[in-house]
Parts: C-alpha cells; structure tokens; sequence
C-alpha cells in the first residue's frame, strides 16, 4: 500500500489493475509472495499474512516481542477492570442517560 503507481497484477478485474494501489489489495499481494515463496495450502498462505504482519510492526517497533510483557500487561487490564466498575463520570452521565430515557417512555 505504500507503492501507489504499483498495483498489483494478480488482481482479478483487470481495471482495478490499473487504479492507484490501496491497503485493500493486500490480500493480492500476500497471495502474489505465496505464490513467489511456493505456500499453496490455505493455512500456509495464512500464515505467511501473519508472519508479514508481525515482521511489518515489528521493523516499526509496534510488536511488543516480549510475551512475559504482554501477559503482565493483559493481567493488570483484568485487575483494573475488576477493580473499577465505572469512572464517576460516566456512571453519572449513564444515570442522566437512564432518567432521560424513562421521562421519554413516561
């Protein structure tokens, strides 16, 4: 999706070749390296997406490589969750909400 003038040719409407590329085609270009990296089965051209898409974030820096990491952070959500049931705020904007509603029906 970063090549605009370079759409890719495996599309199957021969006019969308022609068109400025866009993330949309993708797909096109995940099968075209499937084909170039002889993957055929579904799982393996699935596989190859992922491996794409984390190798992408990862030279960005926006994979988070560390598991341990992830795993502290996906427990410290739950434990605030639990802890919180909701913000001041929208507890008392959910209340309004609740009272408007029951003045309509009424």
């Amino acid at each position: 999706s970063n090549s605009p003038w370079c759409t890719p040719q495996n599309l199957s409407d021969a006019y969308l070749r022609t068109q400025r590329n866009e993330p949309a085609n993708l797909p096109a270009v995940v099968a075209a390296v499937a084909l170039a990296r002889g993957v055929v089965t579904p799982a393996g051209v699935a596989a190859l997406a992922v491996s794409l898409r984390d190798n992408g974030l990862r030279a960005l820096g926006l994979l988070n490589t560390n598991a341990e990491e992830e795993e502290a952070e996906k427990e410290e959500e739950e434990e605030s969750l639990a802890t919180h049931e909701r913000p001041p705020l929208a507890a008392a904007t959910a209340a309004a909400a609740a009272a408007a509603a029951a003045a309509a029906i009424a």
